[in-house]
């Protein structure tokens, strides 16, 4: 990387360093990944550094990242927030879920994705990713699951 973009990248760093550890300024930090060029990484990279994807919602509207992903029709950012398990019936200070921001904005594929995610039993998603030893023992047991699971 050229010494030119340096500051570029520290200032990228030290503005995701407060607001992942400053919980006041969180939901401003997960707008930002929802609205950059390529927020399904971006959400990802908070995922991997623990940053709770869930919680935070906009002290005045009450709205989290989810609902704000939602109302803004990002798909991609949606289906990341879903995959790493954020808690998608919470309610904004209008008393309103996810799926009624994305009733009350017309998206239909966005309240099917919802209403699908929220008719699923799930497990809680883990914080850490594994590591390649863990990754191993985890896809053993998975295969060794469905196995049993189709055989039975």
């Amino acid at each position: 990387m050229p010494r030119e973009e340096w500051h570029n990248i520290n200032s990228l760093f030290v503005g995701l360093g407060q607001g992942q550890q400053q919980p006041a300024e969180r939901h401003k930090l997960l707008r930002r990944c929802v609205d950059c060029s390529r927020p399904a990484q971006a959400l990802r990279l908070l995922h991997l550094l623990e940053t709770d994807l869930s919680g935070a919602p906009d002290k005045t509207s009450g709205e989290t990242a989810l609902m704000y992903a939602v109302r803004q029709g990002n798909i991609a950012a949606v289906q990341v927030l879903l995959e790493v398990g954020v808690k998608h019936d919470l309610r904004n200070s209008q008393g309103k879920t996810a799926l009624d921001v994305a009733a009350e904005t017309a998206q239909p594929a966005m309240q099917g994705m919802l209403g699908a995610y929220a008719a699923q039993p799930r497990e809680p998603s883990p914080r850490k990713v594994p590591g390649p030893k863990s990754a191993g023992i985890l896809k053993k047991a998975r295969d060794k699951a469905n196995k049993e699971g189709s055989s039975g």
